[in-house]
């Protein structure tokens, strides 16, 4: 949660600024969704900066939903109460999080979900 924290927090003082280039960390969602067939576009800079940090979540994280068309949803909320806003979603939907037993059971959590086995297949091998 802290690290989705701080990109909030980082993207919100770069909204407010006039110099838009301290974007420098993404997560590639399009907005909600992740962008599975062009996530590679988020190496590419924002305007004029030039250094950037992509971040991924490669055993889930509490605010990414798995919603039932198989596809994963972040939680976004432009306040500062995300805590109430994960509340919130939790209640129609399943949080994607893997926290099973042993790494056996792990893995096939990571291969049944197509964001996980995106980030695990495409970007970290």
């Amino acid at each position: 949660m802290l690290v989705y924290w701080i990109i909030n927090l980082n993207n919100r003082i770069a909204d407010n600024n006039e110099d838009k280039a301290q974007k420098t960390i993404k997560d590639c969602f399009d907005r909600e969704v992740f962008s599975y067939d062009d996530w590679e576009k988020y190496r590419k800079p924002y305007l004029k900066e030039e250094d950037r940090t992509l971040v991924f979540y490669p055993h889930g994280a509490l605010h990414l939903l798995q919603t039932e068309d198989g596809s994963v949803k972040k939680i976004v909320t432009g306040e500062s109460r995300l805590l109430e806003a994960i509340e919130q979603h939790w209640q129609n939907n399943v949080p994607l999080f893997v926290s099973e037993g042993d790494s056996e059971e792990k893995s096939r959590s990571i291969v049944g979900n197509r964001y996980l086995q995106t980030i695990y297949h495409q970007i970290f091998f």
